[in-house]
């Protein structure tokens, strides 16, 4: 070994006991992008680029990932026992899942766009990730909705339709999701004109799409209560 990867590796090492001490001693401010475990007793955040996880009932926070990248949004399985999450690790916002405590990483999407994970169910008997993405050379510059499976693998269209944040309903006939809104995002407050987003509905049966909000400003970032009410 030469001095300078003994330097190296003892600068690592000091970082690592550094961030160790400010997961001991500090108070979180300013966490990012909460992701409550399937039976409810965990939350997974973003706090200073990675991923931390405490019990709901508050207490010390335990760090999962460490790493120079940025680790975002994450979501649970349907068991509870691995995490899937966005890293800009490889230079794009790509999907990654981890075991519940932190351990075996791997990657999910090797793709050269951004992803926006949104949910991790079950269509069809298998267990699949959906996100959304601008990953074809459409005209019409606008998400469209993705599923993959937390192994890795092909990539494949929720439906045809554009539209983003899709999440299908608890029991697996619908798919929720926006549409509209690309050039004027979330950031824009109070904003109104013919851009702004709405929710739709696919039956995933008939492929039946159906409007469901028609406001003149952003109605998205939906999810379903149970098989007949939506939260947006």
């Amino acid at each position: 070994m030469t001095f300078r990867s003994i330097l190296a590796t003892a600068t690592l090492l000091a970082a690592g006991s550094a961030a160790a001490a400010v997961a001991a001693d500090a108070t979180v401010s300013l966490p990012r992008f909460p992701s409550l475990s399937p039976d409810g007793s965990q939350v997974v955040f973003s706090w200073r680029g990675d991923l931390w996880k405490v019990p709901t009932a508050g207490g010390r926070a335990v760090r999962l990932t460490s790493h120079p990248a940025d680790e975002t949004v994450s979501i649970w399985s349907p068991d509870g026992r691995s995490i899937a999450f966005v890293s800009s690790r490889d230079g794009y916002g790509n999907i990654w899942r981890m075991s519940a405590d932190g351990s075996g990483i791997t990657r999910v999407t090797d793709l050269d766009r951004s992803c926006s994970l949104t949910d991790w169910t079950v269509v069809d008997g298998q267990e699949r990730i959906l996100f959304h993405a601008v990953l074809e050379a459409d005209v019409y510059r606008e998400f469209r909705p993705y599923h993959v499976s937390p192994e890795g693998g092909p990539v494949e269209r929720v439906h045809d339709a554009h539209g983003s944040q899709p999440r299908l309903s608890p029991d697996g006939t619908r798919v929720l999701f926006a549409r509209g809104g690309y050039y004027d995002g979330w950031e824009r407050r109070h904003y109104r004109g013919p851009e702004n987003q709405d929710l739709w509905l696919q039956d995933r049966a008939s492929g039946e799409f159906t409007r469901l909000t028609r406001w003149a400003g952003n109605d998205g970032k939906a999810a379903w209560l149970d098989d007949r009410t939506v939260l947006y």
